[in-house]
């Protein structure tokens, strides 16, 4: 986030001489009381993932996690780093694509099963656990469905010449951001380059 973005460094290094094994970033999404106030900017986040990529390789005896889908636009003529991702690998049509519903779904402590952990209203609920079969939660709602059908991006996505690579971003970030699944994920520095 926007408040501790200035710090990764100092984390890395902590981690490393405390002899941690692996460190995992994971972008901010202002979902609940996360405020869009907190949001890096596209070019914060450009200079943050830049650095982690620098420490990474100069490091390499520790593992660091990180986001994929913007990264893979900043590995975009990366050969070796940038190698496929299973959402690339099974995104044969080139479309909009997310986790959520695709390859990853988020089951909460009362058995609530949502698409991702990061849509928590009652609107996105598919289903429960504790009463149906997780199978079929996972084939028949129409919450999972809904992400697995997304066509295109509100906005500049759609110009994109290395859409196939992040494949519109966040569904999360956009949603929380412009109150649409297909909205644009604004973070994303590409475009503003191009341009």
């Amino acid at each position: 986030m926007r408040e501790n973005i200035d710090y990764i460094l100092d984390l890395l290094n902590l981690a490393k001489s405390l002899n941690v094994d692996a460190v995992r970033f994971i972008d901010f999404i202002p979902v609940g009381s996360g405020n869009r106030s907190f949001c890096p900017t596209s070019q914060q986040l450009k200079k943050a993932y830049e650095l982690i990529l620098d420490y990474e390789s100069k490091n390499g005896n520790l593992m660091i996690i990180k986001p994929q889908k913007l990264l893979s636009v900043l590995l975009k003529n990366d050969k070796e780093n940038n190698k496929i991702s299973l959402l690339q690998y099974i995104n044969h049509e080139n479309k909009v694509i997310c986790e959520a519903g695709n390859v990853i779904a988020h089951i909460k402590s009362n058995g609530d099963v949502t698409p991702c952990v990061y849509f928590r209203e009652k609107s996105f609920i598919c289903g429960n656990i504790l009463c149906q079969d997780f199978s079929d939660i996972w084939i028949n709602s129409n919450t999972m469905n809904q992400f697995r059908k997304l066509e295109s991006i509100q906005g500049k996505c759609n110009k994109c010449k290395i859409f196939n690579m992040c494949m519109g971003g966040c569904r999360a970030y956009a949603y929380y951001t412009t109150g649409f699944l297909n909205g644009f994920d604004n973070r994303c520095w590409n475009i503003e380059e191009e341009n």
